[in-house]
């Protein structure tokens, strides 16, 4: 039986990389090429709608609060799919004591069939803690979970096997102090001798880990004051950098306006979920409705058949003479395919209500993908606090630049070829020289 195995990871909302990153790590367990089975209680088995369940988790848990935890088990290779699926649903049902949501996802073949396993540690009930996961002891507390419940099933299944991870433990420390032994046994390359007081290079480890640097912003990128800008810059120097200025915060704002315009586009996408999600309730009801008549139409048009299925009573078609039970037979069979009839009509309404909310729930995950990961490259470039100021900086750079251009130097620098008649005309343009700009189309062009 292969070595035990469980690693066990949180995903905080503070700790975390980039934002939802436990949605992206479902999305990436649950890829068609990889998962051969997918299980969830207590929240969405879709993709698409799991992930936005964890989405909404992480919006309003706590700053530092934990999204999820994820795990991956190894799965003894003793076990077919369905024997793994019903063990590991049992642990995930005594981890969460049938009360918090979890989901995961089997991959691999036989020999090397492992799960990958999402559990939210709170109750759908009252929001409470259930197995305590962000306490100090809970990955051993989880091993232990795994242990009993594989055990377990190996007895159930009369599979003569069992795995322990003390066991593993002992075992990998041996093997460990094996290899130890066996490396310090072997002579080791020292090269030519050194002599007996040659000093050794040692150095004391630090007390304490480095402080990173900190982190780049966008706003680190923008340009400083007047200090800053030398007073014998070329008219050319200065222009280039009126457009390099001009470039970065039309950048900066374009993508600013992207991300409110895609999550605007987002919410109202969910909207019309809400309204979709709606819609299809309504249908379910009317479909039902419908089912209910059907089958009572069905029940009341059996008593009047045979056991062939033909109608009861006597009929004389030349005359048009029927008996009264053939009259009640006949408006039973009416009444059943009435009510068929209405049925076909709410089921159709029923499957385009689905149809339609499927396509809305795509749309507003595209959005949302699109809006988040527009999110994450601005998160990259700074806080919203510090892009503000960036915008409101560069805003002052090229007031300053382009007020520092006086119009004669920017003619001579013209005529001289220095800068182009576009460069001129957007200095004049941005300054509000309108009389200068002017004469510069009514000009000849000089290049």
């Amino acid at each position: 039986m292969a070595i035990p195995f469980i690693l066990h990871r949180p995903i905080g909302k503070s700790t975390q990389a980039q934002p939802y990153t436990a949605a992206a790590h479902l999305r990436y367990i649950s890829r068609q090429s990889a998962a051969i089975y997918r299980y969830a209680e207590r929240m969405p088995l879709h993709y698409h709608a799991a992930q936005r369940f964890l989405n909404e988790r992480e919006d309003r848990i706590r700053k530092n609060g934990r999204v999820v935890d994820k795990l991956v088990i190894s799965v003894p290779k003793e076990w077919d799919l369905n024997q793994a699926v019903d063990a590991i649903r049992n642990f995930g049902f005594q981890l969460s004591d049938g009360r918090a949501p979890f989901y995961f996802t089997i991959h691999g073949n036989t020999e090397h069939r492992h799960c990958h396993f999402i559990y939210v540690d709170e109750s759908v009930l009252d929001g409470k803690r259930v197995f305590k996961t962000t306490e100090r002891d809970s990955s051993e507390r989880i091993k232990s979970l795994w242990e009993a419940v594989c055990n377990g099933h190996m007895k159930e299944l009369g599979i003569d096997a069992s795995i322990s991870f003390s066991e593993a433990a002992e075992l990998k420390a041996a093997k460990l102090e094996a290899e130890k032994f066996e490396a310090e046994q072997e002579e080791p390359f020292t090269g030519e001798e050194l002599p007996q007081n040659a000093p050794l290079n040692e150095f004391e480890r630090p007390d304490e880990e480095p402080i990173p640097a900190e982190e780049e912003t966008y706003a680190e990128d923008a340009p400083e004051g007047d200090e800053h800008m030398a007073e014998d810059m070329t008219v050319p120097e200065r222009v280039a950098r009126v457009e390099s200025v001009r470039i970065e915060a039309t950048r900066l704002q374009h993508l600013m306006g992207q991300r409110e315009v895609l999550w605007e586009q987002f919410r109202a996408a969910r909207a019309g979920v809400e309204k979709a999600n709606l819609a299809v309730a309504d249908a379910i009801v009317a479909k039902q409705f419908t089912d209910q008549n059907v089958f009572q139409s069905k029940l009341a048009l059996q008593q009047y058949q045979r056991e062939d299925g033909r109608l009861k009573g006597w009929r004389v078609p030349i005359l048009g003479w029927k008996t009264r039970t053939r009259h009640q037979a006949e408006e039973a069979e009416r009444q059943f395919k009435a009510a068929e009839f209405r049925h076909a009509i709410k089921e159709h309404a029923y499957n385009s209500a689905v149809d339609h909310q499927t396509a809305q729930e795509l749309r507003a995950f595209e959005l949302e993908r699109k809006a988040t990961q527009l999110e994450v490259q601005l998160r990259c470039l700074g806080t919203d606090e510090e892009l503000n100021a960036a915008m409101k900086q560069f805003d002052e750079q090229l007031a300053k630049d382009i007020w520092a251009l006086q119009t004669n130097e920017l003619e001579e620098a013209y005529a001289r070829g220095e800068i182009t008649r576009a460069q001129y005309r957007d200095i004049l343009h941005l300054s509000g020289r309108d009389r200068d700009l002017a004469d510069l189309d009514a000009g000849p062009d000089l290049q």
